[in-house]
């Protein structure tokens, strides 16, 4: 289901479709695949283990389904996040590279000062 849903996706784009025709192209195809999609959830939902993973699954889906389908109103909006994503862990990535330059300079200016500190002492 999930495929067929990011094939509709994949020949949007490789036929550059403009938002209102992608978002006519959903309306057509991936309403009826998210139709069957969400009567298996309910399906499911009667007999997952609301505890387990599966269940959990089930029922988030279930929960935040109105949400999950915003993206069939406009065109522009991406069935996923993952530039999102992307953009989040370049964040991390740039923050996680501060922090340890800033630690390598501290540590660097340390250095630094203990070895003045042990010239100037050595000399008294």
């Amino acid at each position: 289901m999930f495929a067929d849903l990011f094939e509709i996706e994949r020949t949007a784009r490789a036929l550059e479709l403009s938002a209102e025709e992608t978002r006519k192209m959903r309306e057509q195809e991936a309403v009826p695949i998210l139709e069957k999609m969400k009567q298996w959830l309910d399906e499911q939902s009667l007999v997952a283990l609301p505890q387990s993973s599966f269940g959990k699954a089930v029922h988030y889906n279930l929960n935040n389904w109105a949400e999950l389908n915003n993206y069939l109103l406009d065109g522009d909006i991406r069935i996923d996040n993952n530039l999102a994503e992307q953009e989040m862990k370049r964040v991390a990535v740039g923050r996680k590279t501060g922090i340890f330059l800033v630690v390598m300079t501290l540590e660097k200016t340390t250095q630094y000062s203990f070895h003045s500190y042990q010239l100037a002492n050595a000399t008294a």
